[in-house]
């Protein structure tokens, strides 16, 4: 079981780097807040990390989904940082969390799913 766990966060841990290579030509995207106050995506991300730091994932990836932009880089920066973040979490931390590592590979997937890259490129 520990071995499975291991190789889905290793699964999520490529696919970060897949979308981060396709969408941005970059191994690795992190949101950074912008200087500009008024950037809504600073917003969703204070939001998701209230969530976060409150253990509600699952509302997280509610609110991901909600506002799916694939016009916008920020956002899919925003998203695919997003699952890299919980996937740096603890087994124990996700599923006291009601949410399985499981899920956060396959959230991530869909979110790939939707920005158009096809699933022979993310096969892990």
């Amino acid at each position: 079981m520990f071995y499975d766990k291991d190789l889905i966060k290793n699964q999520v841990e490529t696919l970060v780097n897949v979308a981060s290579k396709i969408l941005f030509a970059k191994n690795e995207v992190v949101y950074e807040a912008s200087e500009d106050s008024s950037d809504p995506m600073d917003d969703l991300y204070v939001e998701l990390n209230n969530l976060i730091e409150n253990k509600e994932f699952g509302d997280g990836e509610d609110l991901i989904f909600d506002n799916f932009d694939i016009s916008n880089d920020r956002y899919l920066i925003l998203a695919i940082d997003y699952y890299h973040r919980l996937n740096e979490f603890e087994d124990d931390v996700l599923e006291d969390a009601d949410f399985e590592r499981e899920e956060v590979r396959d959230g991530l997937k869909d979110l790939i799913k939707k920005c158009g890259i096809p699933e022979d490129a993310m096969t892990v």
